[in-house]
Protein backbone atom coordinates (compact mmCIF):
# COMPACT_ATOMS: atom_id res chain seq x y z
CA UNK A 1 0.00 0.00 0.00
CA UNK A 2 1.33 3.68 -0.84
CA UNK A 3 1.33 5.98 2.28
CA UNK A 4 2.91 9.35 2.76
CA UNK A 5 4.77 10.50 5.81
CA UNK A 6 4.19 14.36 6.03
CA UNK A 7 7.67 15.69 8.16
CA UNK A 8 7.90 19.62 9.29
CA UNK A 9 11.02 21.31 8.44
CA UNK A 10 13.30 22.63 11.51
CA UNK A 11 15.50 24.88 9.40
CA UNK A 12 14.92 27.69 7.39
CA UNK A 13 15.59 26.53 3.77
CA UNK A 14 14.19 28.79 0.55
CA UNK A 15 13.17 27.26 -1.89
CA UNK A 16 10.83 29.97 -3.53
CA UNK A 17 12.72 30.05 -7.39
CA UNK A 18 12.42 26.47 -7.22
CA UNK A 19 8.97 26.33 -6.48
CA UNK A 20 7.97 28.89 -9.20
CA UNK A 21 10.01 27.52 -11.51
CA UNK A 22 8.33 23.90 -11.01
CA UNK A 23 4.88 25.23 -11.15
CA UNK A 24 5.40 27.12 -14.75
CA UNK A 25 6.29 23.96 -15.99
CA UNK A 26 3.39 22.19 -14.53
CA UNK A 27 1.54 24.68 -16.03
CA UNK A 28 2.82 25.28 -18.89
CA UNK A 29 3.10 21.48 -19.55
CA UNK A 30 -1.00 21.17 -18.36
CA UNK A 31 -1.81 23.95 -21.56
CA UNK A 32 0.62 22.11 -23.82
CA UNK A 33 -1.36 18.55 -23.51
CA UNK A 34 -4.63 20.54 -23.77
CA UNK A 35 -3.27 21.78 -27.22
CA UNK A 36 -2.58 18.29 -28.40
CA UNK A 37 0.91 18.20 -28.09
CA UNK A 38 3.04 15.08 -26.24
CA UNK A 39 5.52 14.62 -23.98
CA UNK A 40 8.16 14.32 -26.39
CA UNK A 41 7.42 17.68 -28.38
CA UNK A 42 6.79 19.34 -25.05
CA UNK A 43 10.19 18.50 -23.25
CA UNK A 44 12.10 20.62 -26.54
CA UNK A 45 9.95 23.16 -25.55
CA UNK A 46 11.03 23.10 -22.38
CA UNK A 47 14.78 23.59 -23.31
CA UNK A 48 14.07 26.32 -24.95
CA UNK A 49 11.75 28.48 -22.44
CA UNK A 50 12.83 26.77 -19.42
CA UNK A 51 17.16 26.76 -19.62
CA UNK A 52 18.01 26.68 -16.56
CA UNK A 53 15.71 23.61 -15.43
CA UNK A 54 17.22 20.32 -14.99
CA UNK A 55 16.16 17.17 -17.17
CA UNK A 56 15.15 15.21 -14.51
CA UNK A 57 13.42 17.93 -12.76
CA UNK A 58 11.38 19.38 -15.73
CA UNK A 59 10.37 15.59 -16.30
CA UNK A 60 8.94 15.28 -13.12
CA UNK A 61 6.88 18.83 -13.61
CA UNK A 62 5.91 17.56 -17.03
CA UNK A 63 4.25 14.16 -15.54
CA UNK A 64 2.37 16.28 -13.21
CA UNK A 65 0.88 18.55 -15.45
CA UNK A 66 -0.06 15.36 -17.75
CA UNK A 67 -1.59 13.85 -14.34
CA UNK A 68 -3.89 17.22 -14.01
CA UNK A 69 -4.54 16.95 -17.61
CA UNK A 70 -5.42 12.90 -17.13
CA UNK A 71 -7.96 13.40 -14.48
CA UNK A 72 -10.85 15.21 -16.57
CA UNK A 73 -10.12 16.00 -19.78
CA UNK A 74 -12.99 17.71 -20.45
CA UNK A 75 -12.47 20.41 -17.78
CA UNK A 76 -10.11 23.36 -17.16
CA UNK A 77 -8.12 23.10 -14.38
CA UNK A 78 -7.92 26.74 -11.89
CA UNK A 79 -4.57 26.19 -10.62
CA UNK A 80 -4.95 27.75 -7.27
CA UNK A 81 -9.08 26.84 -7.27
CA UNK A 82 -11.92 28.37 -8.31
CA UNK A 83 -12.61 29.55 -5.06
CA UNK A 84 -8.91 31.90 -4.62
CA UNK A 85 -9.60 33.13 -8.22
CA UNK A 86 -12.95 34.57 -7.19
CA UNK A 87 -11.76 35.53 -3.96
CA UNK A 88 -8.65 37.08 -6.15
CA UNK A 89 -11.78 39.01 -8.79
CA UNK A 90 -13.41 40.44 -5.69
CA UNK A 91 -10.23 42.08 -3.99
CA UNK A 92 -10.60 39.52 -0.86
CA UNK A 93 -7.18 38.59 -1.06
CA UNK A 94 -3.81 40.53 -2.60
CA UNK A 95 -2.13 39.40 -5.81
CA UNK A 96 0.99 38.42 -3.50
CA UNK A 97 -1.67 36.01 -1.83
CA UNK A 98 -3.15 34.83 -5.11
CA UNK A 99 0.17 33.60 -6.61
CA UNK A 100 1.23 32.03 -3.10
CA UNK A 101 -1.79 29.76 -3.65
CA UNK A 102 -1.22 28.48 -7.00
CA UNK A 103 1.95 27.32 -6.06
CA UNK A 104 2.01 23.39 -5.40
CA UNK A 105 5.04 21.29 -3.73
CA UNK A 106 7.88 20.21 -5.99
CA UNK A 107 6.97 16.39 -6.50
CA UNK A 108 9.41 14.12 -7.91
CA UNK A 109 8.92 10.49 -8.52
CA UNK A 110 11.48 7.30 -7.04
CA UNK A 111 13.93 5.26 -8.46
CA UNK A 112 14.63 1.84 -7.25
CA UNK A 113 17.81 1.69 -8.89
CA UNK A 114 18.80 5.44 -8.62
CA UNK A 115 19.10 4.35 -4.35
CA UNK A 116 15.64 5.32 -3.74
CA UNK A 117 15.62 8.54 -5.53
CA UNK A 118 18.28 10.40 -7.57
CA UNK A 119 17.86 13.76 -6.35
CA UNK A 120 17.17 12.67 -2.29
CA UNK A 121 19.26 10.89 0.03
CA UNK A 122 18.32 9.55 3.53
CA UNK A 123 19.93 10.18 6.73
CA UNK A 124 17.77 9.43 9.30
CA UNK A 125 19.64 6.55 11.62
CA UNK A 126 22.41 8.88 12.21
CA UNK A 127 21.83 12.46 11.65
CA UNK A 128 17.89 12.65 11.43
CA UNK A 129 18.53 14.69 7.97
CA UNK A 130 17.23 14.71 4.50
CA UNK A 131 19.46 16.11 1.29
CA UNK A 132 17.88 17.03 -1.23
CA UNK A 133 20.63 17.73 -4.10
CA UNK A 134 19.22 19.60 -7.58
CA UNK A 135 22.41 19.84 -8.68
CA UNK A 136 25.90 19.43 -7.12
CA UNK A 137 25.72 23.06 -7.17
CA UNK A 138 22.00 23.60 -5.51
CA UNK A 139 22.08 20.78 -2.50
CA UNK A 140 19.74 21.18 1.03
CA UNK A 141 20.41 19.60 4.03
CA UNK A 142 16.70 19.21 5.50
CA UNK A 143 16.36 19.05 9.57
CA UNK A 144 13.93 16.73 10.78
CA UNK A 145 12.35 16.87 14.27
CA UNK A 146 12.52 14.33 16.75
CA UNK A 147 10.49 11.44 15.22
CA UNK A 148 8.24 9.30 17.31
CA UNK A 149 10.34 5.52 17.36
CA UNK A 150 7.61 4.41 15.39
CA UNK A 151 8.04 6.34 12.40
CA UNK A 152 11.80 6.72 13.06
CA UNK A 153 12.28 2.92 12.87
CA UNK A 154 10.26 2.71 9.46
CA UNK A 155 12.27 5.37 7.95
CA UNK A 156 15.85 3.80 8.79
CA UNK A 157 14.31 0.82 7.42
CA UNK A 158 13.11 2.32 4.68
CA UNK A 159 16.78 4.10 4.06
CA UNK A 160 18.28 0.88 4.59
CA UNK A 161 16.24 -0.43 1.64
CA UNK A 162 16.96 2.74 -0.13
CA UNK A 163 20.65 1.93 -0.24
CA UNK A 164 20.60 -1.30 -1.50
CA UNK A 165 18.28 -0.63 -4.19
CA UNK A 166 15.10 -2.28 -3.30
CA UNK A 167 12.51 0.61 -2.55
CA UNK A 168 11.58 3.69 -4.90
CA UNK A 169 10.73 6.96 -2.67
CA UNK A 170 8.99 9.11 -3.96
CA UNK A 171 8.76 13.21 -1.63
CA UNK A 172 6.95 16.34 -2.19
CA UNK A 173 8.68 19.50 -0.66
CA UNK A 174 7.86 23.10 0.01
CA UNK A 175 9.62 25.78 2.43
CA UNK A 176 8.01 23.96 5.49
CA UNK A 177 7.11 20.33 5.05
CA UNK A 178 8.54 17.54 3.38
CA UNK A 179 6.09 14.71 2.12
CA UNK A 180 8.31 11.05 1.68
CA UNK A 181 6.21 8.81 -0.54
CA UNK A 182 6.82 4.51 -0.62
CA UNK A 183 5.41 1.37 -0.59
CA UNK A 184 4.54 -0.04 3.05
CA UNK A 185 4.09 -3.34 2.27
CA UNK A 186 8.09 -3.39 1.03
CA UNK A 187 9.18 -2.20 4.45
CA UNK A 188 8.02 -5.79 6.10
CA UNK A 189 9.89 -8.87 5.67
CA UNK A 190 8.02 -11.88 4.31
CA UNK A 191 8.45 -14.86 5.41
CA UNK A 192 7.34 -18.29 3.80
CA UNK A 193 4.61 -19.54 6.35
CA UNK A 194 3.19 -22.57 5.89
CA UNK A 195 -0.25 -22.64 4.22
CA UNK A 196 -2.95 -25.68 4.40
CA UNK A 197 -4.34 -25.98 0.53
CA UNK A 198 -7.99 -25.33 0.05
CA UNK A 199 -8.12 -23.33 3.63
CA UNK A 200 -9.83 -20.29 3.75
CA UNK A 201 -10.87 -16.84 5.96
CA UNK A 202 -14.48 -15.98 5.59
CA UNK A 203 -15.71 -12.76 7.10
CA UNK A 204 -18.99 -11.16 7.73
CA UNK A 205 -19.10 -7.45 7.95
CA UNK A 206 -21.89 -6.08 10.47
CA UNK A 207 -22.12 -2.91 12.08
CA UNK A 208 -22.79 -4.53 15.68
CA UNK A 209 -21.50 -7.75 15.12
CA UNK A 210 -18.24 -9.42 12.56
CA UNK A 211 -18.48 -12.94 11.95
CA UNK A 212 -15.19 -15.38 10.97
CA UNK A 213 -15.10 -18.87 9.39
CA UNK A 214 -12.33 -20.39 8.72
CA UNK A 215 -13.55 -23.50 6.27
CA UNK A 216 -11.80 -26.10 4.49
CA UNK A 217 -13.00 -26.24 1.03
CA UNK A 218 -13.67 -29.64 -1.34
CA UNK A 219 -11.15 -28.76 -4.64
CA UNK A 220 -13.69 -30.56 -6.57
CA UNK A 221 -16.92 -29.55 -5.89
CA UNK A 222 -15.65 -26.09 -3.90
CA UNK A 223 -18.78 -26.52 -0.91
CA UNK A 224 -17.68 -26.30 2.26
CA UNK A 225 -15.94 -29.74 3.46
CA UNK A 226 -15.53 -28.89 7.09
CA UNK A 227 -15.45 -25.23 9.12
CA UNK A 228 -12.23 -25.32 10.67
CA UNK A 229 -12.40 -22.30 13.66
CA UNK A 230 -15.68 -20.24 14.11
CA UNK A 231 -16.33 -17.28 15.90
CA UNK A 232 -18.06 -13.60 16.23
CA UNK A 233 -16.93 -10.38 17.64
CA UNK A 234 -19.06 -8.04 18.81
CA UNK A 235 -19.11 -4.33 18.62
CA UNK A 236 -21.59 -3.07 19.80
CA UNK A 237 -20.31 -1.42 23.35
CA UNK A 238 -17.76 -0.27 21.08
CA UNK A 239 -20.21 1.76 18.35
CA UNK A 240 -20.85 3.59 21.35
CA UNK A 241 -17.51 5.44 21.99
CA UNK A 242 -15.89 8.23 20.27
CA UNK A 243 -14.64 7.75 16.27
CA UNK A 244 -10.73 7.64 17.33
CA UNK A 245 -11.65 4.74 19.52
CA UNK A 246 -13.29 2.60 17.16
CA UNK A 247 -10.57 3.53 14.66
CA UNK A 248 -8.05 2.14 16.86
CA UNK A 249 -9.83 -0.55 17.91
CA UNK A 250 -10.57 -1.50 14.15
CA UNK A 251 -6.85 -1.97 13.74
CA UNK A 252 -7.06 -4.31 16.81
CA UNK A 253 -9.80 -7.09 15.43
CA UNK A 254 -7.67 -6.38 11.71
CA UNK A 255 -4.70 -7.83 13.81
CA UNK A 256 -6.73 -10.38 15.38
CA UNK A 257 -8.14 -11.88 12.44
CA UNK A 258 -4.31 -11.77 10.14
CA UNK A 259 -3.38 -13.89 13.71
CA UNK A 260 -5.95 -16.48 13.22
CA UNK A 261 -5.47 -16.80 9.16
CA UNK A 262 -1.36 -17.28 10.06
CA UNK A 263 -1.78 -19.85 12.52
CA UNK A 264 -4.46 -21.95 10.75
CA UNK A 265 -2.34 -21.09 7.02
CA UNK A 266 -5.19 -19.92 5.38
CA UNK A 267 -4.59 -19.80 1.52
CA UNK A 268 -7.16 -17.42 1.31
CA UNK A 269 -9.31 -14.33 3.09
CA UNK A 270 -12.74 -13.87 1.30
CA UNK A 271 -14.70 -10.52 2.14
CA UNK A 272 -18.28 -9.03 1.25
CA UNK A 273 -17.52 -6.21 -1.31
CA UNK A 274 -19.94 -3.38 0.23
CA UNK A 275 -20.44 0.04 -1.22
CA UNK A 276 -23.09 1.39 1.35
CA UNK A 277 -24.15 4.89 0.69
CA UNK A 278 -25.24 7.17 3.40
CA UNK A 279 -29.04 7.68 2.73
CA UNK A 280 -32.24 7.49 4.69
CA UNK A 281 -32.65 3.78 5.32
CA UNK A 282 -36.45 4.44 6.93
CA UNK A 283 -35.55 2.63 9.82
CA UNK A 284 -35.02 5.10 12.45
CA UNK A 285 -32.17 7.77 13.48
CA UNK A 286 -30.16 5.46 15.44
CA UNK A 287 -30.19 2.84 12.38
CA UNK A 288 -29.56 5.71 10.04
CA UNK A 289 -26.48 6.77 12.77
CA UNK A 290 -24.89 2.95 13.14
CA UNK A 291 -24.84 2.44 9.17
CA UNK A 292 -24.02 5.84 7.89
CA UNK A 293 -21.54 7.46 10.53
CA UNK A 294 -20.21 4.50 13.30
CA UNK A 295 -19.86 1.87 10.47
CA UNK A 296 -16.15 1.93 9.49
CA UNK A 297 -15.98 -0.17 6.87
CA UNK A 298 -13.60 1.05 4.19
CA UNK A 299 -10.42 1.15 7.17
CA UNK A 300 -11.50 -2.31 8.28
CA UNK A 301 -11.34 -3.54 4.50
CA UNK A 302 -7.89 -1.29 3.44
CA UNK A 303 -5.94 -2.69 6.46
CA UNK A 304 -7.00 -6.18 5.88
CA UNK A 305 -6.12 -6.23 2.54
CA UNK A 306 -2.92 -4.64 3.38
CA UNK A 307 -2.64 -7.84 6.33
CA UNK A 308 -2.97 -10.13 3.35
CA UNK A 309 -0.35 -8.43 0.89
CA UNK A 310 2.13 -8.46 3.89
CA UNK A 311 1.62 -11.88 4.49
CA UNK A 312 1.24 -13.61 0.99
CA UNK A 313 -2.75 -14.21 1.37
CA UNK A 314 -4.99 -13.87 -1.55
CA UNK A 315 -7.22 -11.30 -0.67
CA UNK A 316 -10.63 -11.82 -2.55
CA UNK A 317 -14.08 -9.14 -2.61
CA UNK A 318 -17.19 -10.94 -3.41
CA UNK A 319 -20.81 -9.97 -4.16
CA UNK A 320 -22.74 -10.38 -0.71
CA UNK A 321 -26.25 -11.28 -2.43
CA UNK A 322 -28.46 -13.24 -0.06
CA UNK A 323 -25.47 -14.13 1.46
CA UNK A 324 -27.37 -14.13 5.25
CA UNK A 325 -30.26 -16.31 3.74
CA UNK A 326 -28.20 -18.78 2.02
CA UNK A 327 -26.10 -19.33 5.39
CA UNK A 328 -28.46 -19.50 7.30
CA UNK A 329 -30.17 -22.25 5.18
CA UNK A 330 -27.67 -24.24 4.55
CA UNK A 331 -25.22 -24.19 7.62
CA UNK A 332 -25.40 -24.69 11.41
CA UNK A 333 -24.43 -21.65 13.01
CA UNK A 334 -25.01 -18.60 14.35
CA UNK A 335 -26.05 -15.80 11.82
CA UNK A 336 -23.16 -13.78 11.48
CA UNK A 337 -21.12 -16.72 11.57
CA UNK A 338 -23.33 -18.83 8.72
CA UNK A 339 -23.10 -15.81 6.25
CA UNK A 340 -19.22 -15.76 6.60
CA UNK A 341 -19.43 -19.33 5.61
CA UNK A 342 -21.48 -18.66 2.45
CA UNK A 343 -18.28 -15.56 2.30
CA UNK A 344 -16.16 -18.45 2.12
CA UNK A 345 -17.30 -20.81 -0.34
CA UNK A 346 -18.06 -17.71 -2.71
CA UNK A 347 -14.19 -16.39 -2.17
CA UNK A 348 -13.07 -20.34 -3.25
CA UNK A 349 -14.58 -19.90 -6.47
CA UNK A 350 -14.92 -16.66 -7.97
CA UNK A 351 -12.50 -16.89 -10.36
CA UNK A 352 -13.80 -20.96 -11.43
CA UNK A 353 -15.39 -20.50 -15.02
CA UNK A 354 -19.15 -21.95 -15.39
CA UNK A 355 -19.84 -21.77 -11.77
CA UNK A 356 -22.91 -20.24 -10.53
CA UNK A 357 -22.43 -17.59 -7.55
CA UNK A 358 -24.84 -19.40 -5.79
CA UNK A 359 -25.36 -23.12 -4.34
CA UNK A 360 -27.29 -25.55 -5.66
CA UNK A 361 -30.59 -25.39 -3.86
CA UNK A 362 -30.10 -29.52 -2.70
CA UNK A 363 -27.21 -27.83 -0.04
CA UNK A 364 -30.64 -26.21 2.11
CA UNK A 365 -30.65 -27.88 5.27
CA UNK A 366 -33.22 -30.66 5.77
CA UNK A 367 -35.64 -28.53 8.76
CA UNK A 368 -36.01 -26.33 5.62
CA UNK A 369 -36.44 -28.74 2.87
CA UNK A 370 -39.98 -29.47 3.15
CA UNK A 371 -40.75 -25.36 3.13
CA UNK A 372 -39.13 -24.18 0.00
CA UNK A 373 -38.79 -27.63 -2.09
CA UNK A 374 -41.01 -26.25 -4.83
CA UNK A 375 -38.70 -22.68 -5.16
CA UNK A 376 -36.74 -22.50 -8.31
CA UNK A 377 -34.08 -20.05 -7.32
CA UNK A 378 -32.51 -18.29 -4.20
CA UNK A 379 -33.84 -15.63 -4.60
CA UNK A 380 -37.80 -16.81 -4.75
CA UNK A 381 -36.58 -18.58 -1.45
CA UNK A 382 -35.20 -14.72 -0.04
CA UNK A 383 -38.26 -12.95 -1.28
CA UNK A 384 -40.58 -15.65 0.27
CA UNK A 385 -38.88 -15.48 3.43
CA UNK A 386 -39.29 -11.66 3.78
CA UNK A 387 -42.66 -11.44 3.12
CA UNK A 388 -43.58 -14.18 5.34
CA UNK A 389 -41.36 -12.62 8.37
CA UNK A 390 -39.90 -16.32 9.53
CA UNK A 391 -36.98 -16.23 11.65
CA UNK A 392 -34.32 -17.68 9.71
CA UNK A 393 -31.68 -15.26 11.46
CA UNK A 394 -29.75 -18.08 14.01
CA UNK A 395 -29.10 -15.46 17.22
CA UNK A 396 -26.15 -16.16 19.53
CA UNK A 397 -26.86 -18.59 22.36
CA UNK A 398 -24.80 -18.93 25.34
CA UNK A 399 -25.14 -22.58 25.26
CA UNK A 400 -23.14 -22.98 21.71
CA UNK A 401 -20.35 -20.55 23.44
CA UNK A 402 -17.20 -22.03 23.83
CA UNK A 403 -15.45 -19.17 25.14
CA UNK A 404 -16.10 -15.88 25.56
CA UNK A 405 -13.69 -13.19 26.52
CA UNK A 406 -12.83 -9.32 25.22
CA UNK A 407 -10.69 -9.04 22.02
CA UNK A 408 -7.55 -7.25 24.44
CA UNK A 409 -8.65 -5.59 27.36
CA UNK A 410 -12.63 -4.22 29.42
CA UNK A 411 -11.36 -1.23 27.78
CA UNK A 412 -11.42 -2.89 23.79
CA UNK A 413 -15.44 -2.25 24.34
CA UNK A 414 -15.25 -5.59 22.25
CA UNK A 415 -16.35 -9.44 23.06
CA UNK A 416 -15.21 -12.34 21.21
CA UNK A 417 -16.86 -15.39 21.11
CA UNK A 418 -15.25 -18.65 20.09
CA UNK A 419 -18.23 -20.96 19.16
Amino acid sequence: MIITTKLPIQNVIDLDERLKLYNSIVRFSYNRFKEGFNQKEIRKLIKDKFPLSESWFSQNAILEGKGYFDKDKNKTVVFGGKHNLLKRQHNKITNEQWKQSRLFPISIQGEKLQKGNRLMDLSIEYNNSILIKFNKNDKIEIQLPRLHKTIKKKLIKLEHLSKEKQCPIGFRIDNNFIYLIYDDSLLYTKTQLPKNKNLICGIDMNPNHIGISICKINPDTYMIDKIIHKETIDLTELNKKGTNKKKHETIQICKHIESLCVKFGCETLSMEELSVKSKNHKKGKRFNKLINNDWIRKLFSNNMKKRCENNEIEFIEVNPAYSSTIGNLCHDSVDEVNSATEIARRGSCKYVKHLCLYPNLNSIKHQWKDVFIQQDSWKDIHNELKNSKVKYRVPLDDSIVKSNHHLVSRKSFINLYIL
